[in-house]
């Protein structure tokens, strides 16, 4: 039993069902063992079991559970409930997140596959050790024939995927639906396609078949645009990289779409959107976290408070408007109440959260980091 002293907002928090013991003046005293089993030195009460990180810039350590639990037995058990709960998501589509770490009880564990590739993401060290297990698990579950692994440290320099077995390719294309992307695990920290949005692309579909005209800010590799050409719809795509562009232009190819009417625009969005003269059924934004228009770096949330007017002036009469807000720093609550305190509250239609392969932890805001909203233009907009 390790008796342990804690900081008292830190226990609050556990009770509430958070699962981390962040760092502090506390937890920089833990013992260096893999696993702990915390006792409240000064109230005598049990915590669980908790997995250590003492390397960790921020997480020291991550709740396991409440009962003795042999970890491996229970490592594997975990894997297997994961597993069995996206069966029926990988007859849908070939990018599914098989773990998302704390919302499957495997905290700090990502699990993704890209068809015939298995791709480990961790963002506690304590998992480097169960690296193998891991793949071995998966390889005999799935069949699968690549596996890589990353690493996603907070405060670390952002890293690609690297090989961890396999004879592996490192550009190769994956079915979504009816769409084909091409992933490059050679070109950096992102692939080209994300998995968490998967879901979310699949219930906006109806969105996409109502709209004759689309817009996609911060369009990245095009998946949303993808959507829209796919229907044979007139779509526009804006994003700074040209890098990102080439891709969108590359998943457009190798789709084959018979009728495109594609247009793509490399800039910053917010330059863009006050030059463009034309309107839309639809327009999507998801801007990183923080954006950048070369010079200056701006949140995605101050991005909304300076630009969202300018979009819905680019909205067609009952058109509808999706944004995302990709960061867990700004509550689901903050974000939701600055869009209201600049359209208005009738406007807004639905909220938009992770789903089905992606669940989100009760009481752990950190798992809440995909937000979004769908605005319906309807009317005059608040001075």
């Amino acid at each position: 039993m390790d008796i342990l002293n804690l900081h008292p907002a830190t226990i609050k928090s556990l009770k509430n069902g958070h699962p981390w013991i962040t760092k502090d003046k506390y937890s920089k005293h833990f013992p260096d063992r893999p696993v702990l089993k915390i006792k409240d030195a000064k109230t005598g009460n049990f915590l669980g079991h908790f997995i250590n990180d003492p390397n960790h810039p921020k997480v020291k350590a991550r709740f396991w559970g409440q009962e003795v639990i042999l970890f491996q037995k229970e490592l594997l058990k975990r894997l297997w409930v994961a597993l069995e709960k996206r069966k029926p998501i990988l007859s849908e589509r070939e990018n599914v997140y098989l773990v998302f770490g704390e919302g499957d009880g495997l905290p700090g564990l990502f699990v993704q596959v890209f068809g015939d590739n298995l791709l480990i993401g961790y963002q506690a060290f304590f998992w480097q050790e169960h690296l193998k297990e891991i793949a071995s698990f998966f390889r005999r579950k799935l069949k699968v024939q690549n596996i890589w692994v990353q690493k996603r440290i907070p405060g670390e320099k952002k890293a690609a995927p690297v090989a961890l077995k396999g004879e592996l390719t490192p550009q190769f294309t994956v079915k979504e639906g009816d769409l084909t992307f091409n992933l490059k695990f050679n070109q950096g920290h992102d692939v080209g396609l994300y998995t968490d949005m998967a879901a979310i692309r699949e219930q906006l579909s109806a969105y996409f078949y109502n709209a004759d005209s689309i817009l996609n800010l911060f369009s990245y590799t095009g998946a949303f645009s993808l959507m829209g050409l796919k229907r044979e719809k007139k779509v526009t795509s804006v994003d700074l990289s040209k890098t990102y562009m080439s891709w969108l232009e590359e998943n457009i190819e190798i789709n084959n779409f018979k009728n495109v009417d594609h247009t793509s625009i490399v800039g910053p969005c917010a330059k863009v959107i006050n030059k463009l003269d034309q309107k839309f059924d639809l327009i999507i934004s998801d801007p990183p976290s923080f954006s950048t228009d070369g010079k200056k770096r701006t949140s995605s949330l101050d991005f909304y408070k300076k630009e969202l007017k300018n979009i819905l002036g680019l909205l067609n009469e009952d058109g509808h408007l999706i944004i995302f807000l990709n960061t867990h720093s700004v509550s689901r609550r903050k974000f939701k109440n600055t869009i209201q305190e600049l359209i208005g509250r009738d406007k807004m239609i639905r909220d938009i959260y992770l789903s089905k392969d992606c669940p989100i932890l009760k009481n752990f805001p950190e798992g809440d980091y995909l937000k979004g909203l769908i605005i319906k233009k309807t009317g005059p907009l608040h001075s």
